[in-house]
C-alpha cells in the first residue's frame, strides 16, 4: 500500500480485531503495527491473531513502551478516568499512581485526560462531572510538572452541555460519533438541529411472504432467548420472514420504513414482519404498495450490523419472494 493514514491497532480483541480488517480494506489506511494485552498473542503476526488465514508481516507488540522505542517514536496517550459510569477507566484513587508509573515508561507521553460517560450505566455529562474532570487534569499537571494538551470530556451525549455554554473551557475534545451518523444526541435520544436522522438504512433480504397465524398454537414454553413473549391476536397475517436477526442486530433498535409494517420478534437468525401489504396483493420485486421497501428499516445505534452482517452480504441485498402467499 502506498502513503496514507498510519494506523496502530490497541487490542486485538473482537473490537480492535474487527477495526483491524475494516482497514485493511479500505484505501488510505496503513496498518503499521498492532499492541495487545493478551500475552499468549505477543510476538505472533497480526493476521493469525485477528482471524485471518495469512500473515500480514506485523507482529502484535505486548510492550507498549518497548515498541515505541525499537521504533525510534514517542507515543501520546490519553489516560482515561473513571467518573461514575463504571465502565471503563483508572479510578479516581488510582489516577496519581497509575500516571506516575506511565510518566516512568520510555517512548511514552501523557497528552491528555479523558473520561467516558453515558454508555454502560447512562450517566449523563453535566457540570459537575465535567469540574471533576479538570480538576483531577490540573492535579496531574501540578504533581508532574506537565501540561496537558486535551481534556476529553464528552461524547454524543454531552452536546447539549457545549450547546448550554455551560461546558468548562479546558475541556477542549469531543468524541462525537452517533450524534454525527445518526443525526441524534445520546441521553435522550433526541434528533440534533440541522442533521439528518435517516443516513443509515438497513435492507433486509425477504426469504417467505406467507399468510400465517398471529398467535403460536400449541404448548409454549421459553423462546430461545429465556423470555415468554407475548402476542396480540389480529387473525391470520401476512409474515414476512427475513434473513438477518439477533446475531447481527438488535432487532428492538429497528423501525420499519413503511408504516404500516410492523416487527413482531426475531430469532438468531431471522427477522418476523407483518408485512403492509394488502389483501390480494403478492411482493413486488423490490418494493410493496406505497412504494416502500419491504425490508428496508431505520437503524438505531445498537441495530447497525455487526461484522457478520456485512460477511453476509447483508447491506444491501436483493428482495427476493420464495414462498407465495
Amino acid at each position: 500500500m502506498g502513503d496514507g493514514i498510519r494506523v496502530l491497532i490497541l487490542g486485538t480483541g473482537q473490537m480492535g480485531s474487527g477495526i483491524a480488517r475494516l482497514v485493511l480494506e479500505k484505501q488510505g489506511l496503513q496498518l503499521v503495527g498492532a499492541y495487545g494485552r493478551r500475552k499468549e498473542r505477543a510476538g505472533i503476526d497480526l493476521g493469525p491473531a485477528i482471524g485471518l488465514e495469512r500473515d500480514l508481516g506485523i507482529a502484535v507488540a505486548g510492550d507498549f513502551s518497548a515498541a515505541a522505542q525499537q521504533r525510534g517514536k514517542v507515543h501520546d496517550v490519553i489516560l482515561s478516568v473513571d467518573l461514575g459510569d463504571l465502565r471503563e477507566g483508572i479510578w479516581p484513587d488510582d489516577l496519581m499512581p497509575f500516571a506516575w508509573e506511565v510518566t516512568k515508561m520510555p517512548g511514552i507521553r501523557i497528552k491528555g485526560l479523558g473520561t467516558n460517560l453515558a454508555c454502560f450505566a447512562g450517566v449523563v455529562p453535566n457540570e459537575d462531572n465535567m469540574n471533576r474532570l479538570v480538576e483531577r487534569a490540573t492535579e496531574l499537571e501540578r504533581r508532574f510538572g506537565i501540561r496537558l494538551d486535551c481534556i476529553s470530556g464528552a461524547n454524543s451525549s454531552g452536546l447539549e452541555l457545549i450547546a448550554a455554554g455551560v461546558m468548562p473551557s479546558r475541556v477542549s475534545h469531543a468524541r462525537i460519533g452517533e450524534a454525527i451518523l445518526l443525526g441524534r444526541e445520546t441521553t435522550h435520544r433526541k434528533p440534533w438541529p440541522d442533521t439528518c436522522q435517516h443516513a443509515f438504512v438497513l435492507h433486509a433480504e425477504v426469504l417467505q411472504l406467507k399468510k400465517k397465524p398471529s398467535v403460536p398454537f400449541g404448548p409454549r414454553g421459553e423462546d430461545a432467548f429465556g423470555k415468554r413473549p407475548e402476542f396480540e391476536q389480529r387473525g391470520e397475517v401476512l409474515r414476512a420472514l427475513l434473513n438477518v436477526g439477533r446475531e447481527d442486530i438488535d432487532a428492538e433498535g429497528l423501525t420499519p420504513r413503511d408504516t404500516g409494517a410492523v416487527i413482531l420478534g426475531a430469532s438468531s437468525g431471522y427477522l418476523n414482519v407483518q408485512s403492509a401489504c394488502r389483501d390480494g396483493h403478492t411482493l413486488p420485486h423490490r418494493t410493496v404498495p406505497h412504494g416502500q421497501p419491504c425490508g428496508d428499516f431505520r437503524p438505531a445505534r445498537c441495530a447497525l450490523p455487526c461484522r457478520k452482517a456485512w460477511d453476509r452480504s447483508l447491506w444491501p441485498a436483493s428482495f427476493r419472494d420464495h414462498s407465495e402467499p
